[in-house]
């Protein structure tokens, strides 16, 4: 079977990594995917956790509008307190691309423009 998704979002807040016991570092965030309706002024968001094993999300975060592709993976997960499960789906990322250029303070140096032009 074929698992592959594509969602074009931004992310809630900074991501997140911690460690695993295999060495390799974790990279755990959330995006906002916004609906394409809205209902007496207010707007609707679907919120998905993402997940990537080898670092590749570090830079992402907060307000940051993305493009990721990926798996979706599905987890039991034992809630705090409780011995009930649930089934948390999230997705497993491949890839991530930025959809925003820079902000200018962003640039570097050999980008910018000097008033010093021989012309």
């Amino acid at each position: 079977m074929f698992n592959q998704i594509q969602l074009i979002g931004r992310m809630t807040a900074d991501a997140k990594s911690s460690k695993l016991e295999n060495g390799k570092t974790a990279v755990y965030g959330t995006i906002a995917l916004s609906e394409t309706y809205k209902v007496k002024n207010s707007y609707f968001f679907d919120f998905f956790k993402i997940c990537e094993n080898d670092g590749l999300c570090k830079v992402l975060t907060k307000g940051k509008l993305i493009v990721l592709c990926g798996s979706l993976i599905e987890k039991k997960v034992e809630l705090k307190g409780t011995d009930k499960k649930v089934q948390r789906v999230s997705i497993r990322v491949s890839n991530v691309e930025f959809l925003e250029s820079k902000p200018k303070d962003e640039k570097k140096e050999d980008e910018s423009v000097t008033d010093d032009l021989p012309f």
